[in-house]
């Protein structure tokens, strides 16, 4: 498990955020006046880089947080199945 958090900061002379996700190797960064949102994932030799539009960005981070409520076993209330 990650023990990091997240904060966002804002560029100098710019409305564009980025998150700081501290012990993590994905960069999120948003733009406001352009409406995209850039993510980009840091791996061995290279990073990817998408561009975003909003309603992407929303339904990708919706999955994500039920990914990673599904994959925590402990979490989950396994109901039996009635025969």
């Amino acid at each position: 498990m990650l023990r990091n958090y997240t904060r966002w900061t804002r560029r100098a002379n710019s409305t564009e955020m980025k998150a700081d996700i501290l012990g993590s190797r994905i960069d999120i960064e948003c733009r406001p006046e352009t409406g995209v949102t850039q993510l980009a994932l840091e791996g061995m030799s290279t990073t990817v880089t998408v561009l975003l539009d909003p309603d992407e960005a929303r339904m990708i981070g919706v999955r994500l947080i039920e990914s990673a409520a599904l994959s925590n076993t402990s979490a989950i209330r396994i109901v039996p199945s009635p025969e």
